[in-house]
């Protein structure tokens, strides 16, 4: 476990190096883990604004003054602001989008709620939240402010906007899929508990499709229970698989005393990831500097209707995949363009025909994430899969 904000924590000297020779290969395995995705991971805070009180400039003035101005910022700062909680995130895309536990910004986002309901005229005599991050860049110190993009109460997730970001932003963690799970794995949570920064434990996978109360009143399905120790300040945090992986956010425990006692639960990630992408998506097109268009290319070609409908056995239930193109997305994703599979839904939407995929395509975006729910023409059961793919630019 590490309390560090030193930037220097993740990178390995020649001294650790002799050292790391002597690890088991389980030990080698978390400290890859930690080293390679600690750096993703950020701490969350939230404070509420309370400078409108008449109070604040008298005790204001009761501080003493330092020479340094950043310090003094800082202290200005404090006092006028009163701490909402805290917890943990990390980063899932390159441009500051971040995934945390709606119950760790859920004060400051029925706050901000609350301001914005009221007439402007008004809204400057109320309190306004601040959510800010830190750990995401390679400084690994300063406070970051952020925006909330969405927020899914059913699944106790949200997802924020670093305002401002470096260009060494950690590199964003990558999905596993948490349908595929096996109890007994081994799992690595990292995290802030208790504020301790970049923490790291570790565990199994103790049971998969927990029910839990989430935080909305509902039940959230298919949760990952594990053993790695997980303390208020956890929340929100990845918890990863020995790829490095996410296959859950951590949300909860389950304790008599408040404390940690083995049983702690994840948001499953596949379900993380399908609200996650979609709401990084509007915003990340909603707010592009510019208004023009830039049409996603996916670098496959399709048959036409009745040629789909021959291979489909003459139901009109997909549309058959007939080339797929170098160096594409569709070939990334590994879609097979010899005919043998058909595309029959997009992000969810039903296609049948051609026309009705190529129209849902001309909706999407260069960047954006979609996800096609192909069928294995081949298989005997006319097996079907979820690929997830990134847009890109037409090639010229």
């Amino acid at each position: 476990m590490s309390n560090s904000n030193d930037g220097n924590i993740f990178k390995v000297t020649s001294a650790e190096m002799d050292e790391m020779a002597m690890l088991t290969q389980e030990e080698s395995t978390i400290v890859d883990v930690f080293r390679r995705c600690g750096p993703s991971v950020a701490y969350v805070t939230s404070s509420v604004s309370n400078n409108i009180l008449p109070s604040q400039p008298n005790r204001r003035r009761r501080r003493r003054k330092s020479n340094d101005k950043e310090e003094n910022d800082k202290n200005d700062e404090a006092a006028n602001s009163i701490p909402l909680g805290s917890g943990s995130g990390f980063t899932v895309h390159k441009d500051g989008y971040i995934v945390t536990n709606y119950h760790v910004i859920q004060r400051a986002y029925q706050i901000n709620n609350a301001t914005e309901s009221v007439p402007k005229f008004l809204q400057g005599l109320r309190p306004k939240a601040i959510i800010k991050v830190r750990g995401l860049d390679a400084s690994d110190s300063k406070l970051t402010t952020c925006r909330i993009v969405d927020v899914k109460p059913e699944l106790d997730i949200a997802i924020l906007k670093a305002e401002k970001y470096e260009s060494n932003l950690a590199t964003p963690l990558k999905y596993a899929d948490s349908t595929k799970l096996l109890v007994g794995q081994r799992v690595v949570a990292i995290g802030n508990p208790f504020g301790l920064e970049k923490s790291v434990t570790s565990g199994v996978v103790s049971a998969l499709n927990r029910n839990i109360d989430g935080v909305a009143g509902n039940k959230i399905r298919n949760c990952v229970q594990t053993d790695a120790a997980i303390n208020p300040g956890n929340s929100g945090g990845p918890l990863l698989n020995s790829r490095g992986q996410v296959i859950g956010v951590n949300t909860m425990i389950l304790s008599t005393t408040g404390s940690f006692a083995g049983v702690g639960f994840a948001v499953p990630a596949s379900s993380v990831r399908k609200f996650a992408d979609e709401a990084i998506s509007k915003d990340f097109f909603k707010n592009r500097r510019d208004g023009d268009d830039y049409p996603g290319w996916l670098g496959l070609e399709i048959g036409d209707d009745s040629l789909s409908s021959s291979l489909l056995g003459g139901e009109k239930k997909g549309v058959v995949i007939t080339s797929v193109k170098k160096d594409s997305p569709a070939l990334e994703a590994k879609l097979k363009g010899d005919g043998s599979e058909a595309i029959v839904a997009l992000c969810g939407s039903k296609v049948t025909n051609a026309s009705e995929l190529l129209k849902l395509l001309r909706e999407k975006n260069e960047g954006e994430k979609i996800d096609l729910t192909v069928e294995s023409l081949s298989s005997k059961n006319r097996e079907r899969r979820r690929v997830y793919i990134t847009l890109k630019k037409k090639p010229v």
